[in-house]
């Protein structure tokens, strides 16, 4: 957004401004994690208020979890209900999988 737009109005200065008038550095994609040096990585994670550090043990009781695959299946459904779920846009049939899914699960709890 910011980047779009001072590349957009600013051209080839527009990472001088970015630097210059934002504050920031590394603002835009080319300058790559890999182009940091370490020590500014370090700087920077240590910085992070979200970066808190990993307890050894971590990832020792840690599962690997495979997530079942979708079965195609051709469906006939009623023309208001596919009008509905298309109205509320992409991925209009993941959100009806959802809502068969919350039906099932609570079919399921009744016994």
């Amino acid at each position: 957004m910011v980047g779009t737009w001072l590349n957009t109005e600013l051209g080839e200065d527009a990472e001088n401004v970015a630097e210059e008038r934002l504050g920031v550095k590394d603002f835009f994609p080319h300058n790559s994690p890999r182009k940091i040096p370490d020590a500014e990585v370090e700087r920077r994670a240590t910085a992070d208020p979200d970066a808190d550090a990993i307890s050894a043990g971590f990832w020792d009781n840690a599962k690997v979890l495979v997530p079942e695959t979708k079965q195609q299946i051709t469906l006939r459904l009623a023309p208001a209900v596919v009008r509905f779920f298309k109205a509320t846009g992409k991925a209009y049939n993941s959100r009806m999988g959802e809502v068969l899914r919350s039906y099932v699960a609570a079919k399921s709890k009744r016994g």
